[in-house]
């Protein structure tokens, strides 16, 4: 459809690797001269395009990223848990069902002192065992746990802190 455009300013819409995708751009109907100020605006406003469509991008790369991580987690045969900074379990995978007889749904949000480490009310904290530095998890330690039936078991415990933006996590 012809659009009767006399006036035309456009700027390259470029991603972050310098490839351009398109022109983003203003017309008029009638003769004009585009000042500076607003090819600068023009070329802000094609910046800020950039710069959402990056963070859409991002954005979907972290939900398959956290999907997949959470895959992971319920698929494999080993015990995951995961408790925050206050000893609130925010975690808990198949594997930590069946070795410890809570489902995850009657643990999350409530505290690791009233299921499986009665011994953290006295003092007991995974900080002890987790690294001064994110990311790279301890070696394995003994820990005195408990099933839901009372029944004491003896775990090999990994403690990895993870600094989240709700504050700290320590993945075991």
């Amino acid at each position: 459809e012809d659009l009767d455009v006399i006036a035309y300013c456009g700027v390259p819409l470029t991603d972050a690797d310098g490839h351009t995708l398109g022109s983003f751009c203003a017309i008029e109907h009638g003769p004009r001269q585009w000042t500076e100020i607003e090819i600068e605006i023009l070329t802000e406003l094609a910046h800020n395009i950039m710069t959402e469509l990056d963070l859409r991008a991002a954005n979907r790369a972290l939900i398959a990223h956290k999907r997949e991580t959470q895959s992971i987690i319920k698929s494999t045969h080993d015990t995951f848990i995961a408790v925050d900074a206050n000893h609130l379990i925010v975690d808990w995978n198949p594997a930590a069902e069946q070795l410890f007889g809570w489902s995850a749904d009657e643990v999350i949000g409530t505290y690791v002192s009233e299921t499986i480490l009665p011994d953290l009310a006295a003092g007991y904290g995974l900080e002890r065992h987790a690294s001064a530095v994110a990311d790279i998890p301890t070696l394995p330690v003994e820990v005195a746990a408990r099933h839901r039936d009372g029944v004491e078991l003896q775990v090999e415990v990994s403690v990895a802190r993870v600094d989240t933006p709700e504050g700290p996590r320590f993945n075991a």
